[in-house]
């Protein structure tokens, strides 16, 4: 069984390339190449639009070059694919964040946690658990938690069950919760944005956390003030195109990239 699992991933590599190429040959400018300035390196980036079905798909993957004796080296990483696909279509629904996974509240399967979200008549799955959201209630459930969010009166009342403890919380926009942890939230969001921030107690001592990502038709920035791995940092990410150029900077903790990504097919 354990050798099946890389099969499988190349089988899948080979179908999408194989997608890719055809695509490319009839519509072209799908392959870039991208170079830092700061620290030299190169990659490969392939970016396409296809449909398919009923789904809208946008893909996105990076393959870093490198040089070894004079000769070019690929260096691929395909070990989670299927995180380089976005879909955006309803009645299907399926996207992927790089926010931070952990907000102690919902006003549906917690809008920053980074993961997989996809639904067919209200019931679906998001990353490693189950979803049903209806205009009155929503559930989120995996193996470790469950949240249950229902709207009364205006109100998100929600209350969400861990291995660490309780939180029972309310709120529209600002929330208020208290349990495993507890404190003050703010959350604004629509179909192009999220802005959230929170403060509150947990074990103790005083946390805070902020996230927020902007998507719009050739921008797209995403920031956040977090504990990653253990560690307190800040983390970000903008694209920008500029006509068929684009030019992509990030930011974890100390270290800065800046690449530009131009077409080469």
């Amino acid at each position: 069984m354990e050798n099946k699992a890389p099969t499988v991933r190349l089988n899948l590599l080979i179908v999408t390339i194989f997608i890719l190429a055809i695509n490319t040959f009839l519509m072209g400018e799908t392959l870039f190449f991208g170079v830092s300035p700061f620290d030299t390196t190169y990659k490969l980036s392939t970016r396409y639009d296809f449909s398919f079905w009923k789904f809208k798909t946008k893909f996105k993957v990076d393959v870093e070059l490198a040089q070894k004796q004079g000769f070019i080296k690929i260096t691929p990483k395909f070990a989670d694919v299927f995180e380089y696909f976005e879909f955006i279509n309803d009645p299907y629904r399926v996207t992927y964040s790089d926010l931070n996974i952990d907000i102690p509240f919902t006003t549906f399967a917690n809008p920053a946690k980074k993961g997989w979200y996809a639904t067919w008549v209200n019931t679906g799955y998001f990353s490693n658990g189950y979803i049903h959201k209806n205009d009155y209630f929503s559930i989120l459930s995996d193996v470790s938690r469950i949240n249950l969010t229902f709207k009364m009166y205006g109100l998100d009342i929600f209350f969400e069950n861990s291995p660490n403890g309780i939180t029972l919380g309310a709120g529209n926009k600002t929330y208020l919760f208290i349990g495993e942890k507890t404190g003050l939230g703010v959350l604004l969001s629509d179909n192009s944005f999220i802005v959230y921030t929170l403060v509150f107690y947990e074990n103790g001592s005083l946390s805070s956390k902020f996230g927020f990502t902007l998507k719009a038709d050739n921008l797209e920035i995403n920031l956040i003030n977090d504990e990653i791995d253990g560690q307190k940092t800040i983390a970000g990410k903008i694209t920008l195109k500029v006509g068929d150029l684009y030019v992509v900077g990030r930011l974890q903790g100390k270290e800065v990239r800046l690449d530009f990504e131009f077409p080469i097919w």
